[in-house]
């Protein structure tokens, strides 16, 4: 037995020393960091720039695709608008497909910070209410703040998809990310409420990701009359009526420890859902 553990130790130490030395390998060969820097507060300042400098970029970039569309857009028209050199644009955000991906995920959650949509504030309280009706009001909340800022930028890249085939597969994944958010909602209204008869976990899902389409929000609000409280307030009974019971479950008033496993499928989405933190709603 002794042997044994023995064993194991040795082989989980080879492991790490070839992780390490793997490590160690890329940092030399990409030159991005040196072991020897004992000046931790210059790096600082030097990310602080960088940051500064990729939100200029993604800032004019958003503007321009806006303003002309993405196929028009041109390095140099961006780099132009961010008062910064052509090369800089490359160097700091990437090409014209990055700046759009890094425009659209910014969008959806309102800023630059690497934080998953599900570890947001406005998500942890839909988890947390155990009332089917106030989390359907909540979740049409949220979605119209998001689709507030970000309908601009998907219709920018559902245009770009007809022309380019990095933004098309960008879209795609955008669409997919959309659904697995429509899907995560419902599967958390059937843990505190029950889903009208007839009506399965697949079709529940198709329903919420139609109703996320962002030509809803774009002809009833920004080319129709509707305001945002109002496509909230209609969006919330649309929810609502297709999707629960006449007889809606009693929400349990007894306490649920965190480890449960039956527990909300919103509460146990992280950021390592659909490639990272910026997972649609």
């Amino acid at each position: 037995m002794r042997t044994s553990r023995v064993a194991s130790i040795l082989t989980a130490f080879c492991i790490y020393s070839a992780s390490y030395a793997l490590m160690m390998h890329s940092i030399r060969k990409d030159g991005q960091r040196d072991m020897r820097e004992s000046r931790p507060y210059r790096s600082e300042l030097r990310a602080e720039s960088r940051l500064s400098t990729v939100r200029r970029c993604v800032e004019a970039a958003a503007e321009l695709f806006v303003a002309q569309g993405y196929a028009p857009t041109t390095i140099d028209a961006i780099a132009d608008r961010a008062g910064v050199a052509r090369r800089t644009v490359f160097s700091a955000a990437g090409g014209k497909v990055a700046l759009l991906k890094l425009a659209y995920d910014w969008s959806l959650v309102g800023d630059d910070e690497p934080v998953a949509m599900s570890e947001r504030p406005e998500i942890r309280a839909i988890a947390a209410t155990r009332s089917p009706r106030q989390a359907i009001t909540m979740w049409a909340q949220h979605v119209t703040v998001v689709s507030h800022r970000s309908t601009s930028m998907m219709l920018v890249m559902q245009a770009a998809a007809d022309t380019d085939a990095n933004a098309a597969a960008l879209y795609e994944r955008a669409m997919r990310d959309a659904r697995l958010g429509a899907r995560m909602f419902v599967e958390h209204l059937t843990t505190i409420g029950t889903l009208r008869p007839g009506l399965d976990l697949d079709r529940a899902t198709d329903l919420v990701w139609a109703l996320l389409d962002p030509g809803v929000y774009d002809r009833m609000v920004r080319r129709g009359e509707w305001n945002d409280a109002e496509f909230a307030s209609w969006l919330a009974a649309a929810f609502a009526q297709g999707l629960l019971s006449a007889v809606p479950r009693r929400a349990s008033t007894a306490p649920r420890s965190t480890g449960d496993p039956a527990g909300s499928a919103l509460e146990t989405l992280t950021a390592a859902e659909a490639g990272g933190p910026r997972t649609m709603i």
